[in-house]
Order: structure tokens, then sequence, then C-alpha cells
């Protein structure tokens, strides 16, 4: 046992190093990417989404905008008015991604925050209206008696991508094809008011999300 643990974790230090290189190949031997189509600024985006209502616009720390550099960002909670459920939105938006700025992971954000992830899975959420539906990461999280249900993806026009490490990929080809790099991060947080409610507050936040990912897709330069 000790020792396919072992082959393992030397499986994935190779598989991560040849990512990184694949990715600074992209980035400093392709052609050059250009910025992406304008698109309006987050601060503008929609108070409502479908039945969801805007109820507040926060600020995020200056500490923080430092380590993430994105070129736009929200950060917003919203209510739904048929139930009264809650949930926080943030998005960042990078224009140009490069080998040292893109969307980061939230998975390493919320365990460098303090909370500890109880269940994670991908999970497929559907659209009937557009036939369409994207594989997303569900975390369930907790910080002391605290537990929240995290939905995140990254996002570059309608493609929506939920490992880190593809949507790398993703960039180096949309670098040859479209000399452009743009990307951006989803994270939809709901809040477990009692364990039994653990299920309820995943359904609100795929609830929210079927809301809130065609209006992106109409926000986001399309591919």
């Amino acid at each position: 046992m000790p020792i396919e643990t072992r082959t393992s974790g030397k499986r994935q230090v190779v598989i991560l190093t040849c990512l990184f290189a694949l990715q600074a190949l992209a980035f400093y031997s392709l052609p050059t990417a250009v910025d992406a189509p304008q698109t309006p600024p987050l601060a503008t985006f929609p108070d409502q989404i479908g039945q969801w209502m805007l109820t507040g616009d926060e600020r995020v720390q200056d500490a923080v905008l430092q380590v993430l550099q994105p070129d736009d960002y929200m950060l917003r909670r919203y209510v739904e008015a048929r139930t009264g459920e809650r949930v926080e939105l943030f998005v960042t938006y990078y224009r140009q991604r490069s080998a040292s700025r893109a969307p980061h992971s939230p998975k390493t954000c919320l365990i460098g925050a303090g909370w500890d992830p109880k269940s994670r899975e991908k999970i497929w959420i559907d659209f009937p209206d557009l036939a369409a539906k994207i594989r997303v990461n569900q975390y369930v999280v907790r910080k002391g008696i605290e537990q929240r249900t995290v939905l995140y993806w990254f996002q570059t026009g309608n493609r929506v991508t939920a490992d880190e490490y593809t949507v790398r990929f993703h960039s180096m080809g949309d670098i040859v094809r479209l000399r452009r790099s743009d990307s951006s991060l989803v994270r939809i947080i709901v809040p477990v008011m009692a364990a039994e409610e653990e299920r309820r507050s995943q359904e609100t936040a795929a609830r929210f999300a079927r809301a809130l990912y065609p209006r992106l897709c109409q926000w986001f330069p399309p591919l």
C-alpha cells in the first residue's frame, strides 16, 4: 500500500509539471493573446435575475484584490422573492490571463480562510429551456458550527469548466484559434441553517445557478 501511494503521488507531480510546462509554452511561445471584446462592467449586472432580487452590493478588501488581480468583479447578495432564500454571488473576470494572473480556485481560498470541506463532488445542472447542462463543483464546508454550500465553476463565453486544469488547456486553444484568453470564476454560497437543511441549501444554490448562467452567457463575450 505505501508503494502504491508513493507511485500515485509521483504520477500527480508529473501530470502537474506537464500542465504548467504546457501553459508556459502557450503564454510565451504561441501567438500573443489580445484582450477579449469589451463587456459591460459587472457593477451594471442586473439587480433582478428571474425571481431573485439584489439586496446588497459589497466591496472586496484591497488586500484580497491585490492577490486576485481581476479586471472586474462583483460581490453581491440576492434573495428569492417566493421563498426568502438568500445567496451570495462572487464573480471575477479576467480579460487576459497569464501564467501568474488567472481565476483562483475557491477550494484553496476557502481552506485558507478556515473552512473545512465536509463533502465535495461535481454535479450537473440542467437547463431544459436551453437544451443544455453544465458541470460544476459542489462543496459543503464548515467552520465551527457554521456550514455553507458552495457552487463554483470557470466560464468563458458560454463554456463552463469545473476543473482549473482543464481551463488551462482551453485557454491554450483559445490563444491559438481566437487570440484571446479571457476567463472568469463564478462562485455561489448558500448558508446551511441547520444540519437537516443541507439538501435544501444545495437545491437553492442550483436554482440560483439556473437563473444566473443564461444571464452570464449574455454578459460575457461569446466565443
